[in-house]
């Protein structure tokens, strides 16, 4: 829907290519993996106190995120089907925390690209099904190999490769919008 009142109102035409680029590929570790699926979470139900919160898109999927500060730091909570909601808090040592109770290792994957700050993609290549508890803690200096101990901890690791990757290119927009 929103493409298209984009596509009719600035006239937005878009073409998407895939090609084979570097990535970081989320694998299981030689070690084998340290996790258990995490057990079957009732749904939560929304805070009618919590702040509002905003829209982002994350690993492609639209994602709710709710800003929050206390006593440990200051961060976000983030929510969509493939991570399920976490938390990442960026603690006043500057480390980094995040918290995911249940999420799939796609939704890893996107976090660790949204956290890390890493060059290239995060792509899951584990090849596993299911949703997994992860926590994290990594220091903001090192940010490659910080998270890359943290991982290997669990059981997985980041290598690098090279993979499909999706990339929307913008062909035409007019700045002005036509009609209201």
């Amino acid at each position: 829907m929103v493409q298209a009142l984009l596509a009719d109102r600035f006239k937005l035409a878009v073409h998407r290519v895939t090609k084979e680029e570097e990535v970081y590929a989320l694998v299981v570790a030689k070690s084998g993996l340290k996790l258990k699926e995490a057990a079957d979470v009732p749904a939560a139900s929304a805070d009618p106190d919590a702040p509002p919160a905003q829209v982002v898109v994350i690993g492609g999927i639209p994602t709710r995120m709710t800003r929050f500060s206390n006593a440990e730091g200051s961060g976000f909570t983030l929510s969509n089907p493939r991570i399920g909601t976490a938390r990442q808090t960026t603690r006043s040592d500057r480390s980094l925390a995040l918290e995911a109770p249940t999420t799939t290792f796609a939704g890893l994957a996107d976090l660790l690209a949204w956290m890390g700050r890493l060059p290239e993609d995060v792509v899951d290549m584990t090849g596993i099904a299911g949703r997994y508890p992860v926590n994290l803690e990594v220091s903001q200096n090192e940010v490659f190999a910080a998270v890359n101990t943290a991982l290997l901890k669990l059981g997985l690791q980041l290598e690098r490769r090279k993979a499909p990757v999706e990339t929307l290119f913008v062909d035409h927009v007019e700045k002005i919008p036509t009609g209201n």
